[in-house]
């Protein structure tokens, strides 16, 4: 299997991030929730996007689950000569 990134992200987290932000904001453990921080913080650079995410998550509850987020992002930088 193949897909391209076309210049977009890949975001791969764990449930720590969905949990976390779904207790914070007191929601529902819904997808929506990530899509919104991702948007939210889309102008930053990936580094401080990741640590908002985290910050995010936890701002109210340090003793939560775990929380991973990969990103993997097209700098549209081609490979080829």
């Amino acid at each position: 299997m193949t897909f391209s990134l076309t210049g977009g992200s890949l975001y791969l987290y764990t449930d720590g991030l969905s949990e976390g932000l779904a207790r914070v904001l007191n929601l529902q453990d819904e997808p929506a929730n990530v899509q919104t921080l991702i948007a939210k913080y889309s102008h930053l650079p990936r580094q401080q996007r990741l640590q908002q995410f985290a910050y995010e998550a936890s701002r109210l509850d340090y003793s939560f689950d775990d929380l991973t987020i990969l990103l993997i992002e097209d700098q549209g930088v081609s490979l080829a000569p």
